[in-house]
């Protein structure tokens, strides 16, 4: 087992080199804006795509590794269906409006064409994540078998049970996806207004084949929206939440609290931390298979 030293104990120049990385990392995210129109004389290679797709595969962490999505990729040979992809986020957005219009939450419903779609149209690339039925590993077929484990992801009837789940894992995936364009000096955009519920609204879609959770877009940027803000004087109508409404610290009353159990006396290090013993028996019941 390989013990890394405590913090305080670095050396300055390491510390230093902590906080380059850290710089770097939330420079490379900064460089991310909302795009309306890329650039459709500077396409970014397949290559240099999939190699982030490759990466944001590698890295992006996953409960048991199942990773139950797909990320089907639209390139840039394929315009027809990138606007079959936009008209259905543009239908969506008037449903929507006159959903709320019969509900009494708006009083009209124009129709317009919102302009945050335009970038599903005008990417070279664009990504829409998908549920997936998945397969278990061989460590997981052992936990079903040794602990009774069910694996949701593996049967169809039950991807919608664990839907936030795979919603949580494909943001997860954008996330670090986008870092890894923004880092190769790409831009991207994101959409999540289109309908959900892909047996009514995807069947002239065949690889939406389950419910579809983000449409993710990639390119060089031209046009973006905080521009088109700047132009028109309304940036500082635009702030997000403070701070503090999004991020709260909890502070609880100790004083009420009840004393907490004392889980050492359970022996809680030897039932869950890994031990030589655990290794042998899993190597063992690999044998058996």
């Amino acid at each position: 087992m390989i013990r890394r030293p405590p913090r305080s104990t670095l050396s300055s120049s390491s510390a230093a080199s902590d906080v380059y990385k850290r710089q770097k990392v939330y420079d490379i995210f900064k460089k991310r804006k909302h795009v309306w129109v890329y650039d459709d004389k500077n396409i970014p290679s397949k290559e240099t795509v999939n190699e982030c797709l490759k990466k944001a595969w590698q890295l992006t962490p996953s409960k048991q590794q199942y990773m139950p999505y797909r990320v089907n990729v639209i390139g840039p040979g394929d315009q027809a269906e990138k606007e079959r992809i936009w008209k259905q986020a543009i239908k969506n957005h008037h449903k929507v409006e006159d959903d709320a219009m019969a509900d009494g939450y708006l009083d009209h419903s124009k129709h317009t064409v919102n302009r945050n779609y335009q970038h599903i149209i005008t990417a070279p690339y664009v990504f829409i994540f998908t549920s997936r039925v998945s397969e278990s590993n061989e460590f997981n077929k052992m936990a079903i078998d040794e602990d009774s484990h069910h694996p949701e992801q593996e049967f169809e009837e039950k991807l919608e049970v664990i839907n936030t789940l795979i919603s949580f894992e494909c943001g997860l995936f954008c996330a670090t996806l986008t870092g890894l364009l923004c880092e190769k000096g790409l831009d991207v955009s994101f959409t999540s207004c289109f309908p959900k519920q892909f047996k009514k609204y995807w069947k002239h879609i065949p690889y939406v084949d389950q419910e579809p959770h983000i449409i993710m877009s990639t390119g060089v940027g031209k046009y973006f929206r905080w521009q088109f803000m700047e132009r028109t004087k309304q940036t500082h109508l635009d702030p997000k939440p403070d701070f503090e409404k999004v991020v709260n610290w909890v502070v609880t009353n100790e004083d009420n609290d009840p004393e907490p159990e004392d889980l050492t006396k359970k022996k809680w290090l030897d039932l869950h931390i890994p031990g030589e013993k655990d290794g042998d028996f899993f190597e063992d019941k690999l044998k058996e298979k």
